[in-house]
């Protein structure tokens, strides 16, 4: 026989502790409230699908730029980053949309930025004028990497 539930508790009088509720699959996030995440090509529309992944894989600037996306914090539509200081011999840095702009703007490794978000900024990776690796992060937290990589 079946007895079911036999027990009733009282029902709780003080509030849950946010802290004491598991997060939901993909909420965890200690870069603040908006959590990054790479865009695939299945998962783009057909006009974005085209910029990911259409360039070589550069595995001596991959690791740089895996550094440089765990630097972004994005928080109320304000991104902060630390541009990181191991930029590989003879390559080169710009970011693009830390203004507003669609200006490439040269850095230099140590940097940290703070600006407010307008659809998105990225990060372009060079050597002369070659570019190795193209990054666009958007304002919702899409990362649409330009290169192959692993």
């Amino acid at each position: 026989m079946d007895k079911g539930v036999t027990e009733v508790k009282e029902r709780p009088t003080n509030p849950s502790n946010p802290k004491d509720i598991p997060a939901l699959p993909g909420e965890n996030s200690s870069n603040g409230n908006v959590i990054l995440k790479e865009l695939k090509k299945e998962d783009a529309s057909p006009d974005v699908a085209r910029a990911i992944e259409f360039m070589s894989k550069d595995t001596v600037s991959e690791a740089y730029v895996k550094e440089f996306l765990k630097s972004i914090t994005i928080k109320d539509g304000l991104a902060t980053l630390t541009v990181p200081k191991n930029i590989p011999k003879g390559y080169t840095v710009s970011l693009y949309g830390v203004d507003e702009s669609a200006y490439n703007a040269p850095v230099i490794g140590g940097e940290t930025k703070k600006f407010k978000i307008n659809k998105g900024f990225g990060l372009f990776v060079f050597v002369g004028s070659v570019t190795k690796q193209s990054i666009t992060i958007t304002e919702n937290g899409d990362v649409i990497w330009g290169a192959k990589h692993s």
